[in-house]
């Protein structure tokens, strides 16, 4: 039964509900039933009155049904009831990441150990999500509306993301900028342009997320559709001050996933991430969780309504529906109009390792670590095998193989590689030797043996291993940190494990236990 309209926007409209029903176990003439809460979306009736938009909203939903992960919201059911296509999934207990950003109007809403571990929580979702792949998806679940709507914190701190798979039904339908009014501004250069879409949308979108977290204001809104459309394109944002404490290495890191250009951006939410987990700090979650319980509302209940008889009005919507190709041309016309670009907030000149991104550099190395204007000499960093960390006077450039400015570092170079299951590898560099490349040490490896009272899936750097009882082989050495999950339960419990070289570590969990 549906007890509470708990949101609403252009798209759909939310209820805080309760389900009941009875374990498929359940013996005897009068079984006991359960009751959960749930949430129910209900997608308004414009968007679902043609058989195309339902036949994709359906597939899409049931691709969405198939995510199980810590930081991705459950869908339990789908369907649709009365001509109202529904979407019945877990509640959380906590609110979005726009009401928190709302209910702190300061310049720095959260402190950077709680916005590190937002983005990583975000960062390991989106991992996932990119990695599941199928017939209707080879190229993995993009997301396609991230934006702090979508993204839900409880009060315990845990970090779930939204909505995955419908945004690709609304935005097949011509009324689509009805449903996203006001999130023009979380959409990628090509989502904006119609271009086709992969994976580095939504680490653009992650990237406006991190910026205004961080920052306290969003990098691309502007006073008008046409304006934000055209920051967003061009990529034209002001950058993080320095003087605010955060670290180089996190102001490259969202520089670089708002590059205009997506071959310029990291090459996967999970590079993201495990740029990120070396900065988590303990309490961060905690703290997080504390704050949202002092700015959320306590739910209250209404007459119930059950769901079988239950008549939603609304209000009539008046007017013809703007297209994709009506807004594009009027951004078009409104850059056309204004040939001496947009007006930008006065900032404070920023460090050189916060510079914007907002030029398309040549390549992805360039993007990492901006050139000044005058002739440079460089020297580039391989390793073998590529793609890792490289690290320069303690400022991380990118991402092997990476391209060093001479003129940004003047002096010795003491330069550091860092790839997952590799030895990190540090030495100085003579300015005279040249290009260098450098040949990574595998880490030894161990096993881990988890086991769960009375079950859990087992998640390991966001990706799903398997079911307990499990045996982990071939895991680098050193601390490893693992998720278990039990649906049922509605448990989630993350763990530390110390792997051992050649050596077997066994673990088990009494999820019941506080």
């Amino acid at each position: 039964m549906l007890l509470e309209l708990i949101g609403s926007g252009g798209m759909a409209e939310v209820y805080r509900a309760r389900m009941k029903g009875q374990p498929f176990f359940a013996r005897g003439e009068n079984p006991k039933q359960f009751t959960r809460e749930v949430a129910v979306k209900l997608i308004l009736p414009h968007l679902s009155r043609e058989d195309s938009f339902r036949e994709l909203f359906s597939r899409e939903a049931h691709m969405a049904s198939l995510l199980d992960h810590p930081n991705i919201i459950g869908i339990q059911d789908y369907g649709t009831l009365d001509e109202t296509d529904f979407i019945v999934m877990e509640y959380i207990h906590g609110m979005d990441l726009r009401g928190l950003l709302k209910a702190m109007p300061d310049e720095k809403p959260v402190s950077l150990g709680e916005a590190v571990h937002i983005l990583y929580r975000i960062s390991r979702g989106l991992e996932y999500a990119h990695g599941m792949g199928g017939p209707e998806s080879p190229g993995g679940i993009i997301h396609r509306d991230l934006s702090p709507h979508n993204i839900l914190i409880s009060t315990e701190g845990e970090i779930k993301i939204a909505d995955f798979g419908i945004a690709r039904a609304v935005l097949s339908d011509a009324t689509w900028t009805t449903a996203f009014k006001g999130k023009l501004s979380y959409m990628s250069p090509e989502q904006v342009e119609g271009k086709p879409l992969d994976h580095r949308s939504d680490i653009f979108s992650l990237g406006i997320i991190a910026h205004q977290i961080l920052s306290g204001r969003h990098p691309f809104t502007r006073g008008s559709d046409g304006a934000t459309l055209k920051a967003v394109q061009n990529a034209d944002f002001p950058p993080i001050s320095s003087a605010a404490g955060i670290p180089a290495s996190i102001l490259m890191l969202v520089e670089s996933c708002l590059a205009v250009n997506p071959s310029s951006r990291p090459a996967s939410a999970g590079a993201i991430a495990a740029e990120l987990e070396p900065l988590q700090t303990p309490k961060s979650e905690r703290i997080l969780g504390q704050r949202v319980q002092s700015h959320s509302k306590t739910p209250r209940e209404i007459p119930a309504v059950a769901p079988t008889s239950a008549t939603i009005t609304r209000p009539k919507r008046y007017g013809a529906p703007i297209t994709i190709t009506t807004l594009l041309a009027i951004a078009a016309m409104w850059v056309f109009l204004s040939p001496t670009g947009i007006e930008k907030p006065a900032i404070s000149t920023p460090a050189p390792s916060a510079q914007s991104a907002g030029s398309n550099p040549p390549d992805a190395a360039a993007q990492s670590n901006p050139l000044p204007a005058q002739k440079a000499d460089y020297i580039t960093i391989s390793t073998s095998p590529p793609g890792a960390r490289i690290i320069v006077n303690g400022n991380v450039v990118g991402r092997s193989p990476a391209r060093i400015s001479l003129d940004k570092n003047r002096g010795p170079l003491i330069v550091s590689a860092d790839l997952y299951g590799y030895r990190k590898s540090t030495f100085s560099l003579d300015r005279l030797e040249g290009d260098r490349t450098l040949r990574l040490t595998p880490l030894p490896r161990g096993e881990v043996r988890i086991g769960a009272i009375p079950w859990a899936q087992v998640f390991y750097r966001g990706n799903l291993k398997g079911y307990t009882p499990i045996v982990l082989e071939d895991l680098p050495v050193g601390k490893r940190t693992f998720v278990l999950k039990n649906g049922q339960m509605g448990v989630t419990r993350e763990i530390t494990v110390e792997v051992g070289e050649g050596k077997i570590n066994t673990v088990n969990v009494d999820l019941a236990a506080n």
